[in-house]
Parts: structure tokens; sequence; C-alpha cells
């Protein structure tokens, strides 16, 4: 089936099935005991204030998630895509970064959310500079919560928009879906090996994703 192009704009946390995630945690946190997937290994249910902590955690990633990679980023734009780091996401969420800790190890305990390791390089200074991690929300998340048809097709709507996008801008839909960070240690390493380096706005550029 071909996905539809949706045109109405919509602000990234009012989209159809962001909104869809936060209404199904809206329910679970007034019984969370009635749903297994919220209790622990031995079978107890979780604290009521955690559960509604990562509820709102869950809404957060959602919200600021790209459709497409499911990765938690800024809007994609012509020069790649800007991760958000976990002080932004605590930021959004009105708590502190020891909460969303707690909040990430418990959703990432039932593979409902990744993150990877925080790369590295050192810069001109010989100091090294910290990448910002790469945070994903799972398939599993979706099969979990029993959105997961309803997310393919969030997701074939947003691949249609953002190829639509991508064509408009005279870019591709690879580079547009790549962590600026990546895209800049790409281009250092080519300028370093004395290899063509592209400028961001480069419009034939073609990145690996």
């Amino acid at each position: 089936m071909t996905a539809t192009i949706q045109t109405k704009h919509y602000k990234r946390s009012e989209r159809p099935f962001a909104a869809l995630n936060r209404a199904f945690w809206s329910k679970m946190v007034k019984a969370p005991s009635a749903y297994e997937l919220l209790q622990a290994p031995c079978g107890q249910a979780t604290r009521k204030s955690l559960v509604k902590d990562v509820a709102k955690f869950m809404d957060t990633l959602v919200s600021n998630m790209c459709f497409v990679s499911r990765k938690i980023t800024h809007t994609p734009t012509e020069k790649g895509s800007f991760l958000f780091t976990w002080d932004a996401i605590a930021l959004k969420m009105g708590v502190p970064s020891y909460r969303v800790k707690q909040c990430f190890e418990y959703a990432s305990d039932r593979g409902w959310v990744e993150s990877s390791d925080q790369a590295r390089e050192r810069g001109e200074d010989g100091k090294f500079i910290f990448r910002v991690t790469t945070k994903k929300v799972t398939m599993k998340y979706f099969t979990d919560l029993g959105l997961i048809e309803k997310f393919k097709e969030a997701q074939e709507a947003a691949k249609a928009y953002l190829t639509n996008k991508a064509k408009g801008l005279g870019v591709t839909t690879q580079l547009m879906l790549t962590p600026v960070g990546i895209l800049k240690a790409i281009w250092k390493r080519n300028a370093e090996k004395g290899s063509y380096t592209p400028d961001y706005v480069d419009k034939g550029v073609d990145i690996p994703y």
C-alpha cells in the first residue's frame, strides 16, 4: 500500500501517533498494576510515581522522535539531524537528570530504548570532544504497547513526507537523517585523506545511512 504524503503541518508533539502514544500512557498510569508490561520480573507492580515519570519519559522521546529512523532528534534538515542530549530531555520533562537516568534504565531493561556508546575525538587543542549519544526507540516498544501497526503506518507516511521534502531541497534523505556529528567526522576524515569534503549545503553528497 502506498503511503499518503501528509500535507497538514503538526507540531512534533501533536503528530497523531505521538498523541496516541501519550493517550495510551495516560490510561496506564491510572492503574499500572493492571498492565503486565509495567510489572517487575518478580511480578510486583512498579511504583506509581516512577510509572508517571516513565510515561513522561516515553512521551518526550516519541514526541521528539524522527518516525523514519526512530532516533531522538530535532527535525531533519538539509544539514543533517541534531541529536537530543539527556540534559535536553530532562529539561523537556521538567525533572532532574538523575530521574531521566532512572527512567532510561527502566525502559532499557524492557528493551524499549537504546543508546549508543559515547564516541569521542581529539580537537585541535588536543582535548577530547565527546559526541552526543544516539538515542533510539525500539520496535519492541511499539509491539509491547500494541501500537506496532499504527506506528508502521505513521512511519510509512513520514518516509513519504521526508522523501518529498529532500527532493524539494535537492539533497538525499540519507544526509537529512545522519547526525551532524557523524557528518563532521566523515568529512574531517575525508579531508585528512585528501578526499573531496563537501560543504553542508552541497546538493550532491550522499552519506551512508
